[in-house]
């Protein structure tokens, strides 16, 4: 996902954390709709955007919708990153776009934000003031900002 989305940003790293973060959450949240999950919005022609009931009702001839059936085959794609006994599995989703989206923080801040981030996310998980605490995505959270942290060491490439 990475690697396409780096092609298509022109190799922007930030953007592309940003994107796969983005496409991977829409999926999550249509798929988490009840009665089989909703369509997904995954883009649209930023020269024509429409309006703001096109983009609720995700109806613009120039948007690229996936039907809920779609949205499942996409998944489908992607592993199971929790163990097998892991009483949140259902939540296939929520790991992958914790990481990305770590790594999007760590690519337009540094990777020690990134981390501090992670963890201010798990310790209000932990107080029950927004989500249930999960280990899995403390775990990738860290391993995120773990992984935020050396990519912002690498020598950085300049264009000839």
């Amino acid at each position: 996902m990475l690697k396409l989305a780096l092609d298509t940003t022109h190799g922007d790293y930030p953007l592309a954390t940003l994107t796969v973060h983005n496409l991977l959450k829409e999926l999550t949240y249509a798929s988490r709709e009840p009665n089989g999950g909703n369509s997904a919005l995954l883009g649209w022609n930023a020269a024509d955007r429409g309006a703001d009931t096109d983009v609720i009702n995700a109806s613009h001839a120039e948007y690229d919708v996936r039907s809920p059936v779609e949205v499942q085959a996409l998944i489908g794609k992607l592993s199971n990153l929790r163990d097998a006994n892991d009483p949140a599995r259902a939540d296939k989703m929520g790991p992958w776009y914790h990481l990305y989206g770590v790594l999007f923080v760590g690519s337009i801040t540094t990777g020690t934000e990134a981390t501090l981030g992670a963890w201010s996310e798990t310790f209000t998980r932990w107080l029950k003031l927004g989500s249930d605490p999960d280990p899995t995505k403390e775990f990738i959270n860290a391993c995120a900002g773990q992984l935020a942290r050396y990519v912002a060491n690498l020598p950085t490439q300049t264009a000839e």
